[in-house]
């Protein structure tokens, strides 16, 4: 049983509610991306980093756009990050203040790779990519990877870490997983408890799905589902951010779980009391800042120990 929404995710909810945004069937896909970067002005002031850039890594089918962030402080690990915004909007600059708090939190370089989006480039396009770039990671880097994402991008990294496994390539040492979406079949119970009133909805959900896998037979496809799955033993361990009054809370829950059922080491975080996405409203929300610093001190142990041997 979820606690209620606390008074801080309540009131940003509120001047949220006080000009809302247009639902994604009102306005175009290119005025709903834009949108996207409205969350810039609550991610709070963005952290410092000793070198950003932009560059090129391998997708499935070409280049794709990528920035690479190294903080002061770091020792030798990699993530490969993938962002949010249910496989249709998001970008490199609405998670650069996520990406950047990472990296110094995490105290490593973070590699954020634009992927494909719907519904110009439906499932499986920007899983293809996912898997193209951290396994252009695995194989360049020198010291330990790990690979990670929020929301729709927790689900591509959920499955980059499947086929990372499956393909017999370097192990990862961790798989970070915010508020991931894990099944497109949307059977979780929060889907039907957290309907309404916390800016993703059951109806937004529908929506994306409806983008990324128009052919709804796919949906049940473990590279849509990483949940269906037939096996979550052997892999990398994971870091499983989640938050009580989020509508998909039991898909990254479930995730976890059987995870752990199966012998994958999980350190599973549950906020209470706040919203999904939450730490990309770092600015707004103290458990979003909390949240990060948090996960970075997993995501550096997680890098400092490297992949578990029985992996390789």
């Amino acid at each position: 049983m979820s606690h209620p929404i606390d008074d801080e995710a309540r009131d940003f909810l509120n001047l949220a509610e006080a000009n809302p945004p247009p639902p994604p069937r009102d306005v175009s896909i290119e005025e709903f991306r834009r949108l996207a970067h409205d969350a810039l002005q609550v991610s709070g002031d963005p952290e410092p980093v000793e070198q950003i850039g932009d560059e090129e890594v391998p997708g499935a089918a070409g280049r794709l756009r990528a920035r690479r962030y190294v903080p002061a402080q770091r020792d030798d690990g990699l993530l490969v990050y993938f962002h949010g915004g249910g496989f249709v909007r998001g970008d490199l600059d609405t998670h650069d203040p996520l990406c950047r708090a990472l990296a110094g939190a995490g105290g490593c370089t973070v590699v954020s790779v634009a992927y494909r989006r719907a519904p110009e480039h439906p499932f499986p396009a920007a899983v293809e990519d996912a898997i193209a770039a951290t396994a252009w990671a695995t194989a360049g880097s020198a010291g330990p990877v790990a690979v990670g994402g929020d929301s729709s991008g927790g689900n591509l990294a959920a499955v980059a870490a499947l086929a990372t496994r499956d393909g017999g390539g370097t192990p990862l040492a961790a798989q970070l997983l915010l508020y991931p979406v894990t099944d497109a079949t949307m059977s979780a119970p929060s889907l039907d408890e957290l309907t309404e009133g916390r800016m993703l909805t059951r109806a937004a959900m529908e929506w994306f799905y409806d983008q990324y896998l128009p052919d709804r037979a796919l949906r049940r496809d473990p590279r849509a589902s990483p949940l269906l799955a037939p096996r979550h033993d052997e892999l990398a361990p994971a870091i499983v951010v989640t938050a009580g009054q989020d509508p998909v809370r039991d898909d990254g829950e479930r995730y976890a779980a059987k995870l752990e059922a199966a012998g994958t080491p999980v350190r599973h975080l549950r906020y209470e009391g706040t919203i999904h996405s939450f730490m990309l409203y770092a600015g707004a929300l103290r458990k979003g800042r909390d949240a990060i610093e948090a996960v970075g001190s997993e995501l550096r142990r997680a890098l400092r120990k490297g992949p578990n041997p029985a992996l390789k």
